[in-house]
C-alpha cells in the first residue's frame, strides 16, 4: 500500500485566524489535558502536515512509542495488525482527499506485547473555509475491554474495586470481604435456556441487596460469582459475614417457594476477615477470591468456607510445583528420573526383573515425594505426556538389562488419566517396535482407585493390553479399593500385597495365616503373586515359607538410578551398556 498522499497547500489559503500549526497545538494541548479523564483515547491527525497526536496514556496499552509523531502512515504500520493496514490508510486517504467528512472503522492494534486488540476508531474531519480538510479529530476505544458496569444485573464490576484498593483502601477500612457464588448455573442454562439464567441472576442480587446493610456494597465478578465488601471495620467480621449469608440464604430459598419452585438454585460463599483483608493488595485480592471459589466448589453447593492463609499458601506452593513440574517437563525432561528397583523370585532370590519408579528433583537439587507431585501431574493431565516418557525409558532400560538376564521383566505404574485420556494401548505398542522387544516384557501395574470408577473403560484397555501379551499386576491389593472384586472386573496375571500385608503378617500369628490363604487362593486361580516390603532376614524368612512368586523390597535393593542398577545388581559396566542397540 503507498504511503497517504498529503495536499500541498499553503497555511493562507485555510483563511483561519490561527495558523494551522497553532491550532494543531491548541488541539494536542485539549487532548493532553483530557487523557486522565476517560477510558478511551483521544487522537488529533494534522492532514495537511503530517502529524499526529493521541492521549499519553495509549502509550501504555499499544505498541506507541510516542504521543507524537509525523509520518503518520509509516508510524502505524508498527501499532496496527498487519491484516489491517492496508484497510486503514485506504480509508484515511479518502478523508484527506476530502471525499468523507468523517472515520469510522474497526480494526486491530497491537498492545506492548505486540498482540492484536480490537478498537474502533472514530473521526470528524475539520475542513478550512474552502473545505480543504485540515484535521482529523476523534477517539479511540478499545472494544470488549473490561466493563465498569453490568447492565444485567445492574451492578458494577472488579474495575470499580480495583480503582478503591490503588486508591481509596488506605482511608477506608475493610470490615470483611464475601464471595458469593451460584451454584451451577450452567446447569440451569441447560434445563431453562438464557432466560431463566437473567431471571435467577436478578433474583439473587435483589435478595442480597435486602440483606446488605448501607456500609456494605455488591459487585459482580463474573456471571456466577459476586464479590460483597463491608466498609466497616469490626473486632471480629466473620461472625458478621456468616450471619449475612445464612440471611441471603434464608431469602433466597423464601423466593424460591414463592415462585412454585419453578427454579431451583442454591448459592455458596466464601469469607475473607479484616484480619487478613488489611494485608491484600486488589491482585492479591483476586488470587484470593479465585481460591475460595475453588474451595467452594470442593466442598460442594450451599456451603461456606472461611479464607485461611495457610490454606491459600499451600494453594500457592502447589501452583508453583505445577508450574516447575511443566517448565521440567518442556525442557525435554530434565530433573525427571526413573529409578528401578529389583524384584526377585519367591524361591531362588535371583533377580528376573524391576519396576519402574518416577522420580523429580527440585530446582535446588532435592528430590520430591511423588506421592506430593503425581497427583498434581495426574489432575493437570500432565501424566500423560510424562507417562510416555516412562514408558519409553523403562523398556530401553529393559532392552539393556536383557542382555544379561534374558527373560527380565520391567513393571510400569499407569494411571488412570492415561486410560481414559490416552491410547495408551497404541504407545506401548510403538514404545515395544522401538526397542524391538516382546509385549511379554512389561507389566503394567494398576495402582489407583479411579481404575474401579471407569470399570468397562478400564476392562476394554486391559483386555487390549492382554491380548497384545502384557502383563497386568493389581497393585496394593486389599487396600483401598484393591479387593476381590476387581480381580473378577480386570483378570490380572498378577497381584501385589502391599507392605502392610507384610508388617502384620510378621507380627501377628492370624494375619501370617491370613497372607497364606490369600496366596494360596491366588494360586488356585493361576494367578501369580508378588509380596511387597521385604526390608530385612526375618521379613524374608517369614514370607518365603507362604511360597509366593516374587519378592520386592529394600532388602534386595532400594530404587536406584539406571546406572547404579546396571552396575552393582547386574555388575555391568554402565558405559558398555550405553551403547547396547
Amino acid at each position: 500500500m503507498e504511503k497517504i498522499q498529503v495536499k500541498e497547500t499553503q497555511a493562507d489559503e485555510f483563511q483561519m485566524t490561527e495558523s494551522p500549526i497553532k491550532t494543531f497545538e491548541y488541539l494536542c494541548k485539549t487532548v493532553q489535558d483530557f487523557s486522565d479523564c476517560m477510558e478511551d483515547f483521544l487522537y488529533v491527525y494534522d492532514l495537511v502536515h503530517d502529524k499526529y497526536y493521541i492521549s499519553p496514556s495509549a502509550l501504555k496499552r499499544f505498541n506507541i512509542e510516542e504521543e507524537l509523531f509525523s509520518d503518520v502512515s509509516e508510524t502505524h504500520r508498527t501499532f496496527v495488525y498487519e491484516k489491517d493496514y492496508d484497510m486503514l490508510i485506504a480509508d484515511l486517504q479518502r478523508v484527506i482527499d476530502g471525499e468523507v467528512d468523517g472515520h469510522n472503522l474497526t480494526y486491530r492494534w497491537l498492545d506492548r506485547e505486540k498482540k492484536p486488540v480490537w478498537i474502533n476508531c472514530r473521526g470528524k474531519s475539520i475542513r478550512g473555509k474552502d473545505g480543504v480538510p485540515l484535521f482529523l479529530i476523534g477517539c479511540i476505544n478499545e472494544l470488549g475491554r473490561y466493563p465498569v458496569a453490568d447492565q444485567a444485573s445492574g451492578l458494577l464490576t472488579n474495575i470499580v474495586i480495583k480503582d478503591f484498593f490503588n486508591t481509596g483502601k488506605s482511608h477506608t477500612k475493610i470490615g470483611f470481604i464475601m464471595c458469593i457464588s451460584i451454584d451451577d448455573l450452567h446447569h440451569l442454562n441447560e434445563w431453562n435456556g438464557k432466560k431463566n439464567e437473567v431471571t435467577v441472576v436478578q433474583e439473587v442480587v435483589d435478595c442480597i441487596n435486602k440483606e446488605m446493610k448501607e456500609t456494605q456494597m455488591l459487585y459482580r465478578l463474573l456471571k456466577d460469582q459476586f464479590v460483597i465488601i463491608d466498609y466497616e471495620s469490626e473486632s471480629d467480621s466473620t461472625e458478621c459475614a456468616i450471619e449475612l449469608y445464612e440471611r441471603i440464604q434464608s431469602r433466597i430459598e423464601q423466593r424460591i417457594e414463592q415462585n412454585g419452585y419453578q427454579t431451583l438454585y442454591t448459592i455458596s460463599g466464601g469469607i475473607i476477615s479484616n484480619r487478613d483483608t488489611e494485608k491484600l493488595s486488589y491482585d492479591t485480592m483476586i488470587q484470593v477470591t479465585q481460591f475460595i471459589l475453588e474451595k467452594m466448589r470442593e466442598q460442594g453447593p450451599s456451603t461456606i468456607y472461611c479464607y485461611k492463609e495457610s490454606e491459600y499458601n499451600e494453594f500457592l506452593d502447589k501452583r508453583y510445583l505445577l508450574s516447575d513440574l511443566r517448565k521440567a517437563m518442556l525442557n525435554d525432561y530434565q530433573r525427571y528420573e526413573v529409578y528401578f528397583q529389583p524384584i526377585v523370585n519367591g524361591n531362588q532370590g535371583d533377580i528376573y526383573g524391576a519396576e519402574s519408579l518416577l522420580r523429580f528433583y527440585c530446582s535446588d537439587g532435592t528430590m520430591m515425594s511423588p506421592v506430593k507431585f503425581i497427583p498434581l501431574l495426574e489432575d493437570s493431565g500432565m501424566i500423560i505426556p510424562v507417562g510416555r516418557w516412562i514408558i519409553y525409558q523403562a523398556l530401553s532400560f529393559c532392552k539393556k538389562c536383557r542382555q544379561y538376564i534374558p527373560d527380565f521383566k520391567i513393571s510400569v505404574n499407569i494411571s488412570y488419566v492415561q486410560i481414559l485420556k490416552s491410547n495408551i494401548v497404541e504407545t506401548i505398542e510403538n514404545a515395544l517396535k522401538e526397542n524391538k522387544l516382546p509385549p511379554q516384557c512389561l507389566v503394567v501395574e494398576m495402582t489407583e482407585s479411579g481404575y474401579l470408577e471407569k470399570s468397562m473403560i478400564v476392562k476394554k484397555v486391559w483386555s487390549e493390553l492382554k491380548t497384545l501379551g502384557v502383563g497386568i499386576a493389581l497393585d496394593d491389593f486389599g487396600t483401598g479399593y484393591s479387593n476381590w472384586s476387581s480381580i473378577g472386573i480386570l483378570l490380572p496375571n498378577t497381584i501385589k500385597l502391599d507392605r502392610e500385608f507384610t508388617i502384620k503378617a510378621v507380627k501377628n500369628p492370624y494375619e501370617h495365616q491370613l497372607m497364606t490363604h490369600i496366596i494360596e487362593a491366588t494360586h488356585s486361580l493361576n494367578l501369580k503373586i508378588c509380596v511387597e516390603g521385604i526390608e530385612n532376614e526375618q521379613e524374608l524368612h517369614a514370607i518365603s515359607s507362604m511360597e509366593p512368586d516374587s519378592i520386592q523390597g529394600y532388602y534386595f535393593g532400594k530404587p536406584c538410578t539406571e546406572s547404579t542398577f546396571l552396575n552393582n545388581l547386574l555388575g555391568s559396566d554402565p558405559a558398555e551398556t550405553s551403547n547396547f542397540s
